[in-house]
């Protein structure tokens, strides 16, 4: 796999890095106004917290903790098996604001062992049906086209350009290593443009 540099018949060549897409501040506002229901919920678990497909399909009301404002993730379906997130640990992540009020309707009235989003069956919905759900979404409001996935870039993006520190974005994240956190932390021109900004190599 190349990455900045590579070789090309014996001269070595600097090439364009690709940065991890993820979707806009616009563009997260529109999906979650248009989504509606249970759909709405996955799409705001992955965007505030985080979440993987598989950890909101697994996320239990006992899971939330709204005394603390944290969500403890615990477990995360692999195929139609429920295992330990996919780092191997479990992890805690702070209720973001945005998605409280989310969460409050969606625990209602709910045992602690229930689904925070079961479909209109009461069913845990299967990964295709999320990642269809959103397509078609996107679709039929003529949205771009963006993968559940890219909404956890979008949460690891968010925490960077807010101060965290790439450290503490892999432990919300739950990523295993500091690489993976930095192949999902998305960069756009203007970001890069003002680090430069803030540049201070001298005393002057």
């Amino acid at each position: 796999m190349l990455g900045p540099w590579a070789r090309l018949r014996g001269h070595v060549v600097l090439t364009r890095p690709k940065l991890p897409d993820a979707p806009t501040p616009d563009e997260i506002t529109a999906m979650l106004s248009h989504s509606t229901g249970w759909l709405r919920i996955a799409v705001a678990l992955a965007t505030y917290a985080g979440l993987r497909c598989g950890e909101v399909r697994a996320l239990e009301v006992q899971d939330v903790d709204l005394q603390t404002d944290l969500l403890r993730v615990r477990r995360a379906f692999a195929e139609n098996e429920v295992l330990t997130p996919k780092s191997g640990h479990e992890r805690v992540v702070p209720i973001a604001s945005e998605l409280r009020s989310i969460l409050v309707e969606a625990v209602r009235a709910k045992l602690p062992r229930a689904r925070v989003v079961p479909n209109e069956r009461g069913h845990t919905p299967t990964r295709q049906a999320v990642l269809t759900a959103l397509k078609r979404m996107q679709e039929r409001h003529e949205l771009r086209t963006r993968s559940f996935h890219s909404l956890r870039r979008a949460f690891c993006s968010g925490l960077f350009r807010g101060g965290a520190s790439v450290a503490a974005v892999r432990l919300l994240a739950g990523h295993s290593d500091l690489a993976t956190t930095q192949r999902c932390v998305h960069a756009s021109a203007g970001d890069l443009a003002a680090a430069v900004a803030k540049l201070r190599v001298t005393s002057g």
